[in-house]
């Protein structure tokens, strides 16, 4: 029985992401989702960075 409750969760929540995308994306501003994907990139070229330069 719980096993069928969780799974009409997740397939409610797939629904709501896949019916209301937009919606959400609007709440939440498009511009806060690019902002943190480019600090993660930023993130990432800093980390690799810093490992060339202690490889020598």
């Amino acid at each position: 029985m719980l096993r069928l409750i969780a799974l009409f969760l997740v397939i409610a929540g797939i629904y709501i992401g896949v019916q209301y995308r937009d919606e959400i994306l609007d709440l939440f501003g498009q511009s806060s989702f690019d902002q943190v994907e480019d600090a993660i990139k930023d993130g990432k070229d800093a980390v690799a960075d810093k490992l060339q330069s202690l490889k020598g």
